[in-house]
């Protein structure tokens, strides 16, 4: 993310990519660790510009998220799902996650790993992640899947720039999959219903009221 934040504050065009084969300082959410391994992902930034403020920007996570998943499936997976509000899983494990950073001036970065090659992982991920190799049984390289993810990434951010949360919102609740599922998230422990028309995610907490979140990681039980 930074080499791509430091690159729009020098100038650098909208959709300009930053491309890493390994990540010695990956982050996600909430200063989180995203594990990478030599040739086993595919990690990148990508500069974007021409956005309302803030708000013109609220749902890119989710609209990345969107265009992931579509590579995820072209790629020859099936099991797709999205997890509120950066994750990409195959079944119950992660293969993917989504970072958005707002630079101001009309300018957002969003970052995607992907886990394509990758065999094994260390022990405190073995149990929740995956990767493209895993899940299909082949060897894809991730030379041979950049082209389809920045495709299938490109068509999600510009059908998000026409439709904005209006498009975002619907067809991200259909892509889920995980409506009804219990979990916690922020504390809270509930069950999953539905995104508000804004993007934030709506617990139906064990009390029976329905909470709204705007942060927070969800933890499927």
């Amino acid at each position: 993310m930074e080499p791509a934040a430091a690159a729009a504050r020098a100038g650098a065009a909208d959709g300009h990519v930053v491309l890493a084969r390994r990540q010695t300082a990956g982050r996600g959410r909430t200063g989180r660790v995203w594990h990478s391994d030599d040739d086993g992902g595919l990690y990148l930034s990508v500069v974007l510009r021409g956005f309302d403020g803030p708000t013109g920007a609220a749902g890119l996570t989710l609209a990345a998220g969107l265009g992931v998943a579509a590579a995820v499936r072209r790629l020859g997976t099936a099991d797709v799902r999205l997890k509120w509000p950066n994750d990409v899983l195959l079944g119950e494990r992660k293969v993917a996650g989504i970072l958005s950073e707002w630079l101001g001036e009309g300018t957002a970065v969003v970052g995607v790993g992907l886990n394509v090659g990758q065999t094994a992982f260390p022990a405190e991920l073995a149990a929740t992640a995956t990767s493209l190799a895993l899940a299909t049984g082949a060897a894809p390289t991730p030379e041979a899947e950049l082209e389809v993810l920045l495709e299938a990434l490109g068509g999600a951010v510009a059908a998000f720039r026409t439709g904005g949360l209006a498009w975002v919102v619907p067809e991200w609740t259909g892509r889920s999959g995980l409506w009804g599922r219990r979990c916690t998230v922020a504390g809270v422990t509930g069950v999953l219903r539905r995104l508000d028309p804004d993007g934030a995610l709506v617990l139906e907490s064990d009390d029976g009221t329905e909470r709204r979140l705007t942060a927070g990681a969800v933890e499927l039980l």
